[in-house]
């Protein structure tokens, strides 16, 4: 049961805000599906969740979206969608398995959007899912709620076509009674009321530009679009009963805000403001520091401080930040693509570019604000004097027990004086040079331990380990403390910790301050070491633990520095340049197998 109730934190963990004026009522939900979840952890399967949801594109792509197919929104929704099942794997190893039942067929009509253009959308954000390895999503059809198995999985535009008004038909004949009357049904049901108050917000901008909207008063625009969102009601009422009758014992999620009484309401883009904004209403906008949000295109197109980004076939994908950062000084022949959650790959389009061509400095500063940046494709990069070259171009490399570079590869029982770094083992989360220490005075006058800490680390990746294994955890900072339950970054700041090994000639770390300023940005960063007793390694222990911690603010940590929302899952590949901020960011490595050549160099800079 303990596992079962940890699934139910994490999905709840993604809940967007109550309605105005809504009472919370999640609990209902929680005693509805726990049983449920908890069915398929005695028996150690997956649980499988259910999601209507992209259904296609605004039709209003002059105020609200870029175009009728996916596009970097979605890819960003995916990918945050794809984060609940692994976090689940966190905490219950079979994980969890997310299915979009898309909801286009049920209302394109009403919309004026063709039944072909609902099939190039969902075909769009199907091959997304399977172009960036979103394994836990699977995909249902309209045919699958109505047991047409006569039909196949795969369906042509052609066929999907020739039966969108069969499925329409049979979804309403088969599931919604004929004395419904949808408004009775927004008056008794608060639930249904917000999903009836939100279908009239989208709708104006969405139809605005129909024929059949031109002349009309505010008065009659407002009664046709109210009678559309009654019809909406009804289909949506047919398509509820539908999945609950196809997937009863999957766990309901919604993108509508909602009570919580029946379904977890959850957002579609991580952030600090969770909303209920969707991809397929509007754009995605990228900050400077990486930071994902939706916005409508008329809002965003603007706004002066924000450029619209193409893909190499020139079609629109996003808004991002304008920033003289991105000027590298090498024109079109470098792309950048933001990730999700957090950093950016720099990805050379000339293959006679190198390290040597790449601004440095500038590559730093966009580091501070958005770690960590993959540096791709470019020459030289497996090269030792380029890569030192390039390190020293950044600032000052800060060597240590290894010299300027360690060549960090499993070693079998050899840590030379280190941990486990040098071995296949996972590691804690951590920040780089903190048993890097000297001896100070303290206030009292008495010596300690203090850390030298690098402000950077840049790593080269000479061979890759094998796919899935020893990937790199980039933890985010801003993103952890975005993404706290209840505690805010002045509890935090309350807090010391205290850290200790008998690795690195001994050191024994006293009251760190669990949060510190960044010393160029100013703000808040994580310093902590993750708990790391005898019992996880086979090599020398790093014992720590947070000071007078009486709410469990250790395992909540723990929790999220490995939360899909919080930590870039990095995996390596061959040639890659990788550089992280080791201040706001910190890291860890999974496990691979033993004796592989996996093997990376790394560098401390100042």
């Amino acid at each position: 049961m303990e596992a079962s109730i940890l699934v139910l934190d994490i999905i709840e963990a993604y809940r967007i805000p109550l309605p105005n004026g809504v009472i919370d009522q999640i609990e209902f939900a929680r005693i509805q599906f726990l049983p449920i979840i908890d069915h398929f952890v005695t028996k150690n399967e997956t649980i499988p969740l259910i999601l209507p949801a992209f259904p296609f594109k605004s039709p209003n792509t002059i105020a609200k979206t870029l175009g009728v197919l996916p596009d970097k929104a979605e890819e960003v929704s995916l990918a945050h969608l794809n984060g609940i099942c692994e976090n689940i794997r966190q905490v219950y190893s079979p994980g969890a398995r997310l299915y979009i039942v898309s909801d286009g067929l049920v209302y394109n009509d009403l919309l004026g959007v063709s039944d072909g253009t609902v099939y190039d959308y969902g075909e769009g954000v199907r091959r997304l899912a399977h172009e960036k390895e979103f394994t836990n999503i699977r995909f249902a059809r309209l045919k699958d709620l109505l047991g047409m198995q006569e039909l196949p999985s795969q369906m042509s535009k052609e066929l999907y076509e020739e039966n969108a008004p069969t499925f329409r038909d049979q979804l309403v004949q088969r599931n919604v009674p004929d004395s419904f009357d949808p408004h009775k049904e927004i008056m008794s049901n608060e639930d249904a009321m917000a999903t009836f108050r939100g279908y009239n917000k989208f709708l104006v901008k969405d139809l605005l530009l129909k024929p059949c909207f031109k002349g009309l008063s505010k008065t009659a625009t407002k009664k046709r679009i109210e009678m559309i969102a009654l019809q909406m009601i009804t289909r949506g009422k047919a398509f509820a009963s539908a999945i609950d009758k196809a997937f009863p014992n999957h766990i309901r999620l919604s993108i509508h805000p909602s009570s919580g009484r029946k379904k977890f309401s959850i957002s579609l883009v991580n952030g600090e403001q969770k909303s209920s904004v969707t991809p397929w209403h509007a754009c995605l906008r990228t900050s400077l520091n990486g930071a994902h949000s939706f916005a409508y295109r008329e809002v965003l197109q603007s706004d002066e401080n924000l450029e619209l980004i193409h893909d190499k076939t020139g079609r629109p994908l996003y808004f991002r930040e304008k920033s003289d950062l991105y000027n590298l000084g090498l024109d079109d022949r470098v792309e950048f693509n933001n990730l999700y959650p957090t950093g950016l790959i720099i990805e050379s389009a000339d293959p006679s570019l190198s390290l040597k061509d790449i601004d440095m400095k500038k590559v730093r500063s966009i580091a501070e604000l958005n770690s960590p940046i993959i540096i791709r494709g470019f020459a030289d990069t497996t090269d030792r004097e380029s890569f030192l070259a390039a390190a020293r171009r950044l600032g000052e490399i800060q060597p240590w027990l290894f010299g300027d570079l360690l060549e960090v590869k499993d070693r079998g029982r050899d840590e030379r004086g280190m941990n486990s770094t040098l071995s296949a083992e996972p590691l804690p989360f951590h920040f780089d040079g903190i048993f890097k220490t000297k001896t100070v005075i303290d206030e009292d006058g008495l010596e300690k331990f203090e850390s030298q800490v690098p402000r950077f680390q840049m790593f080269s990746s000479i061979v890759p380990a094998p796919k899935g294994t020893g990937l790199t955890l980039f933890a985010s900072s801003r993103l952890l403390f975005e993404n706290l339950p209840s505690l805010t970054i002045n509890d935090l700041s309350k807090f010391k910790w205290t850290c200790s090994t008998t690795s690195f000639k001994g050191v024994k770390l006293e009251h760190i301050p669990l949060v510190i300023a960044h010393p160029v940005l100013g703000t808040p960063c994580l310093r902590y070491h993750e708990n790391w007793p005898q019992s996880k390694t086979a090599f020398r222990p790093a014992e720590s633990y947070i000071e007078n911690d009486e709410q469990g603010l250790t395992a909540l940590l723990d929790r999220l520095l490995y939360d899909r929302r919080v930590s870039h899952y990095y995996a390596w590949e061959k040639g890659d340049v990788i550089l992280s901020d080791n201040i706001s960011m910190m890291h860890t490595r999974t496990a691979f197998k033993p004796g592989s050549d996996r093997e990376f160099w790394r560098v401390h800079i100042d």
